[in-house]
Order: structure tokens, then sequence, then C-alpha cells
């Protein structure tokens, strides 16, 4: 007997059409269980450090930048970083 591929897959379609559709609707505890969970801004914190640290280290390094620069081409970029107001 040789074996046909198809034979054995539309075996299995014909027995799935056949079948009937589980009767579970999960849906409504679903909703509930995502309506039940807290929602955590834990990460805000952590973000607005991130954002400061990387204007700092943004301002850092165009100073840095502009005192090894040679001429004075620069200085428009870290003016804001240097000059303090009286």
């Amino acid at each position: 007997m040789i074996h046909d591929p198809l034979a054995s897959f539309q075996r299995l379609a014909t027995q799935a059409a056949t079948e009937q559709s589980p009767s579970i609707d999960v849906a409504d505890r679903v909703l509930e269980t995502l309506a039940a969970q807290r929602v955590s801004r834990a990460g805000d914190r952590e973000m607005a450090v991130c954002g400061a640290a990387s204007v700092l280290v943004a301002g850092l390094a165009l100073s840095v930048l502009w005192m090894r620069s040679s001429d004075e081409s620069l200085l428009p970029l870290v003016q804001p970083f240097v000059t303090i107001l009286p």
C-alpha cells in the first residue's frame, strides 16, 4: 500500500468538518482579568532620569568638543550649556 499524504489530509479535513466547535466562551473572563489588573507606572521615573542623564551627557560632550576645538566655530552649539546667567 502506497502512503498518500493528501489522502490522510483529506481524511482529517473531512473529520474536522463533521465535528462541532467547542462551546467555550472565555471572553468575559479575559475582560474581567484585564480590568482587575493594576497599571503600574514605575517606568516613568526611570525614563525621566534616563532622559535627564542623556541631556547632561550631551551637554558635557559638546562642551568637551568645544574646548578641544581650535577655532570658535562650535561656540553656538555649546553656548547654551556653558553660559551662566546672572
